[in-house]
């Protein structure tokens, strides 16, 4: 059960990145304004900033170490 729960934490962190990683190349992003719920509102910005950080830390990692990342 324990290991259940930290795999579907685990997909929905990469699926979160996913949006949040085609979110920054595309420059749009979601109009949390458009939900009226507060507390879905609360969620849903939880939920895109976690992918938003795990962008940014892979980022940030690939930057800290040019011999294994290379620009194009």
């Amino acid at each position: 059960m324990f290991g259940r729960l930290i795999s579907l934490a685990f997909e929905a962190s990469l699926a979160s990145a996913a949006f949040a990683g085609a979110s920054q190349a595309s420059g749009l992003k979601f109009n949390e304004k458009t939900i009226e719920n507060d507390q879905l509102r609360a969620a849903v910005s939880a939920y895109i900033g976690i992918g938003e950080w795990v962008v940014s830390f892979g980022a940030s990692q690939m930057k800290a170490h040019p011999d294994y990342f290379v620009r194009k």
